[in-house]
């Protein structure tokens, strides 16, 4: 079986995963609750249920499959930006670097240099610059430079705004999975880290981004929807580079971490009321920090 396609690797890292969060022993879900919560085909699921076996941690009986071991760090592959398409590599660096703060407002920057950095042409990387510009972050000028803008209050709302949208898709269709669907070991599992998520860590700030951007991309894998997914990874990305100042950022911390417990909370409680008065609350909340960053409100 070849083993070189990104969505398989994806895909099978994504399951083990969820599998960190499953009792030993236990049975897995039907194929069409696991291909459904992946937003993949059943034929693809079947090849990772095999090799899954193969490495020991599946036992196959028939339709039924039993969760054998916990994974192990060797079970998963190795996914990089070498295994993504050229545009898919070139959006990563940009995003990496807007986010970063690698690029800040005011800069030019030429198509050039990011097309050395991201290894692809000028032509991938305008297309991505372009797609990126729609958003109002980046502005194209002469001779292949480009500049980045500084957020305005109305670009701040209109983020939070497609954000909770799109949050609010994904949290109703999370609330009408069965209870079978892996993805409530998950969010169990992900309060857990909450709860235990240490403030005093002189790291925190660089450790919080990435339990943040977990939990949301669990809610947004769950959308099975490609398009909510790519307008996530955007806001994602274009929310945290407004987050880069320390004071702000260790004040937002503390409260995200309270709106995240509610949110997981009411999520696990399958309580729809409760999840959508969390998830207001967490973008009012976001809303204000982004003006804040931005330079507004003070």
């Amino acid at each position: 079986m070849a083993l070189s396609n990104t969505l398989f690797r994806k895909s099978t890292n994504t399951l083990l995963d969820q599998f960190n969060a499953m009792e030993i022993p236990s049975t897995l879900p039907t194929e069409k609750t696991l291909a459904e919560g992946l937003d993949i085909s059943r034929s693809t699921l079947r090849k990772m249920i095999v090799h899954l076996a193969e490495l020991g941690l599946i036992a196959l009986d028939g339709r039924k499959r039993m969760l054998l071991r916990p994974p192990r760090k060797s079970d998963y592959f190795k996914v990089d930006s070498q295994a993504l398409s050229k545009t898919e590599a070139a959006e990563l660096v940009v995003l990496r670097k807007i986010s970063s703060y690698g690029l800040k407002p005011g800069q030019r920057f030429s198509e050039l240099e990011l097309a050395n950095e991201a290894g692809c042409n000028t032509v991938t990387i305008r297309e991505v610059l372009l797609r990126i510009s729609r958003l109002g972050l980046i502005h194209k000028k002469p001779r292949q430079q480009w500049e980045v803008l500084s957020f305005t209050i109305e670009v701040i709302d209109e983020l939070i705004e497609m954000r909770h949208l799109i949050e609010s898709f994904a949290t109703n269709k999370l609330l009408k999975l069965p209870d079978s669907a892996p993805i409530w070991s998950t969010l169990k599992t992900l309060l857990k880290e909450h709860i235990a998520f240490d403030l005093n860590d002189p790291k925190a700030l660089d450790k919080f981004p990435d339990l943040d951007k977990r939990l949301h991309t669990v809610l947004m894998d769950t959308s099975q929807n490609r398009y909510v997914k790519e307008s996530f990874t955007m806001c994602f990305s274009l929310i945290y580079y407004q987050m880069r100042s320390n004071d702000i950022g260790t004040e937002r911390i503390k409260i995200a971490l309270m709106e995240h417990k509610k949110l997981l909370r009411a999520l696990i409680a399958r309580d729809s009321e409760r999840t959508d008065a969390a998830l207001n609350e967490h973008m009012a909340s976001a809303r204000v920090f982004m003006r804040l960053a931005a330079g507004f409100d003070r």
